[in-house]
């Protein structure tokens, strides 16, 4: 079976080549194939090279930062039990994706679709 192609992108996506003789992607530098929401491919080593674990950890790093800075900004102007009771959606949802960005940046094997725990979180 020949590497994975679609419409407009070359065989093994941009970041990759196909080795025709094993049919397997081999990935540039940093970037891989993935598992994660990938049910459109059998064999992981036939996918596209899509996957820079460097990036997504930085991306997942930047929103645990602001999201960690818009919780306590949010909780910093609470004075009463209204004010508190008003901001407790926005604390909620805050707290979820603190605890996603931590999962996932405390385990890199949780991935979308994969992962039960972490795809519950998402």
């Amino acid at each position: 079976m020949p590497c994975t192609k679609f419409w407009l992108v070359p065989a093994c996506g941009w970041r990759g080549t196909c080795n025709n003789t094993a049919a397997t992607c081999i990935c540039d530098a940093g970037w891989a194939t993935t598992a994660e929401l990938n049910f459109f491919v059998d064999d992981i080593d036939k996918g596209l090279c899509i996957y820079n674990s460097k990036i997504l950890r930085t991306l997942y790093a930047i929103a645990l930062a602001l999201t960690t800075f818009g919780l306590l900004l949010g909780l910093s102007t609470v004075d009463s039990k209204t004010k508190l009771l008003k901001y407790r959606w926005w604390s909620s949802y805050c707290a979820l994706v603190v605890g996603l960005c931590t999962y996932r940046l405390l385990d890199n094997s949780a991935l979308l679709g994969v992962d039960i725990s972490f795809s519950i979180l998402w």
